[in-house]
């Protein structure tokens, strides 16, 4: 599996949609809100996208250093968004 773009990602919004930007600048996604969304939405979205390498980061961290996670239905569960995320 490929890495992500590397952190910190940046949330911008741009009016009529969202951006994700990457550490160097570069857009990573673009969120436009639908006629289901609204602009609430589109910009709960992407602050959640741009959170995600931390995210990830901090679930695998918190998965390595709580060894009293593992077996748990949390443990369970970071394990699976961590598969999630990483394509495992």
């Amino acid at each position: 599996m490929t890495k992500h773009t590397p952190a910190p990602w940046k949330f911008k919004d741009t009016g009529a949609s969202a951006k994700i930007i990457s550490a160097d600048g570069g857009t990573i996604a673009t969120i436009i809100v639908t006629s289901k969304g609204t602009p609430e939405e589109k910009k709960a979205n992407a602050r959640l996208i741009a959170a995600a390498p931390e995210l990830l980061e901090a679930a695998q961290k918190a998965l390595d250093d709580c060894v009293d996670l593992i077996g748990t239905e949390a443990g369970y569960a970071l394990e699976a968004a961590i598969a999630k995320a990483t394509g495992k």
